[in-house]
């Protein structure tokens, strides 16, 4: 005799019912794939600002290294400091080399409009600085003594140019060294 097993539980189903999802099920499946996905956009969010914020700082910092090797190169090529023309003490100094070829000297370093300018004897004054670092401070200090080699400490300060335009902080960074004339 063949008797009829009754299995019951989830491995058969009642005549009439369909598998699928319920739609608890779906609503709980689409939130968490909503939050996966809010989450991961706010990762790349992260990580492209971060991106972004080290670019900028190495674009500053990459300026005033160039404008300090620059002002470094003139005055080991000088043959004189000019402290008539040169101004100390001030936030926008202005920092005067006498040369040897006519065509160079005068050589002048100085801030205008939030960059470093340089200007070689007759010829028109040039950026050494990108319009996107803004050049708050090019502060000079006599250090000559008399009796020995024109000796100037120069700092400059600068920040960044886009940190207003969006919620980052600003890059700003600083540069000070000391430059001896070879007389």
């Amino acid at each position: 005799m063949k008797t009829k097993s009754s299995c019951s539980g989830p491995a058969r189903l009642r005549p009439g019912l369909r598998r699928g999802f319920t739609l608890i099920e779906l609503i709980i499946y689409i939130a968490i794939s909503a939050i996966v996905v809010v989450t991961l956009l706010n990762v790349m969010i992260t990580v492209l600002g971060v991106r972004e914020k080290t670019t900028v700082r190495a674009e500053v910092q990459q300026n005033l290294r160039y404008a300090m090797d620059r002002i470094n190169a003139t005055a080991h090529d000088a043959i004189g400091l000019n402290t008539g023309a040169s101004t100390f003490g001030s936030a926008s100094g202005v920092l005067s080399f006498a040369m040897t070829g006519s065509t160079l000297n005068p050589t002048i370093f100085s801030l205008s409009g939030a960059q470093i300018y340089i200007k070689q004897g007759a010829s028109s004054a040039a950026a050494i600085t990108a319009p996107g670092v803004l050049v708050d401070q090019f502060l000079l200090t006599n250090l000559s003594a008399a009796g020995t080699p024109a000796t100037v400490k120069v700092r400059i300060h600068a920040t960044d140019a886009i940190a207003g335009t969006q919620a980052m902080q600003t890059t700003a960074m600083t540069l000070e060294t000391s430059l001896t004339l070879r007389q």
